[in-house]
C-alpha cells in the first residue's frame, strides 16, 4: 500500500512489473485501449505492456508495448505501427471527419512506419479507413474504391447529424452510413437537428443505404430492419 492506494506487482526472480490503475491512462488513449488491457510498468526498463484481461499475467500475450526514448518521449507500438497521440492535430482532423459517425474516444489512429500511411480502426463499427502518402482522402477498406465524400449533403435525411458519406473515387457512386442507436429530434432555426446516440455499447450495428443518383432515392439492402430505419428517419 501506498497511502490508501493499493500497488500490485509480480516478480519473476529480479524482473518486477507493476500493474498501473485504469484511471491514470483513461484520459490519454482511447476507451478500448484501456478498458480491455491490463497496462504491467516493467520497473527495470520503464516500458509498459498491454496484455489482454484474458492472459493479463503472460508476458508472451502483449499485442501493444510502450517503450520511452532518449528524449523521454513514449511511443505504444503495434505490429510496427505507432498509435497516433489523441491530442495532436493529425488526430484532431481526422476524429473531426468522422466525428458525424463516431466520437473520438472510440477513434484509434497508427501510423505504419514501414509504409508511411495512416490507419484508421473503428472497433465498435468495425470499420477501417486509411489515408496513403500521397493522398488527402480517407478511403475506406471495408467499402473498396470509395472515400469519405467532402460533400456530406445527399439531398435527403436533411438535418440528419449521424451519417457519414462516402463516394466512389471516380464520383459516379455514393453510400451513407448510419448507425443504429437512440434517436433524439431539437429544433436549428427553421428546420429539425436529428441526432442518433450509440451511448457506450462494446458494438455498434450501422445501415448503409445507396444512392441512386438516377432516382434521387436511398436503396436499402432488403432487410425488414434496414428500410423501417430509413422510413422512420425520413
Amino acid at each position: 500500500m501506498i497511502d490508501s492506494e493499493l500497488i500490485i506487482r509480480t516478480r519473476k526472480e529480479d524482473d518486477v512489473h507493476e500493474l498501473l490503475p485504469l484511471w491514470f491512462l483513461e484520459s490519454d488513449f482511447p476507451k478500448t485501449l484501456v478498458q480491455d488491457y491490463a497496462h504491467w510498468l516493467h520497473l527495470s526498463t520503464g516500458t509498459v505492456e498491454w496484455r489482454p484481461f484474458t492472459h493479463m499475467l503472460e508476458p508472451a500475450q502483449c499485442d501493444l508495448l510502450m517503450q520511452g526514448s532518449s528524449n523521454r518521449d513514449y511511443r505504444l507500438s503495434y505490429n510496427g505501427k505507432l498509435l497516433v497521440d489523441i491530442r495532436s492535430q493529425t488526430f484532431q482532423e481526422i476524429s473531426r471527419i468522422l466525428s458525424p459517425l463516431e466520437i473520438p474516444t472510440h477513434i484509434h489512429v497508427m501510423y505504419d512506419e514501414r509504409t508511411s500511411r495512416f490507419n484508421i480502426h473503428l472497433p465498435r463499427f468495425k470499420l477501417d479507413f486509411l489515408v496513403r502518402p500521397d493522398g488527402q482522402v480517407l478511403e475506406s477498406v471495408q467499402y473498396r474504391g470509395m472515400t469519405v465524400d467532402k460533400v456530406q449533403s445527399i439531398g435527403t435525411f436533411s438535418g440528419l447529424a449521424s451519417k457519414l458519406v462516402l463516394c466512389g473515387m471516380s464520383g459516379d457512386s455514393r453510400i451513407v452510413l448510419v448507425p443504429q442507436g437512440d434517436v433524439s429530434f431539437e429544433p436549428d432555426g427553421h428546420h429539425l437537428r436529428v441526432a442518433i446516440s450509440t451511448g457506450e455499447a462494446s458494438y455498434v450495428h450501422y445501415h448503409a443505404y445507396t444512392v441512386d443518383n438516377q432516382l434521387g432515392r436511398l436503396v436499402d439492402n432488403g432487410s425488414l430492419q434496414s428500410r423501417l430505419f430509413r422510413i422512420y428517419l425520413q
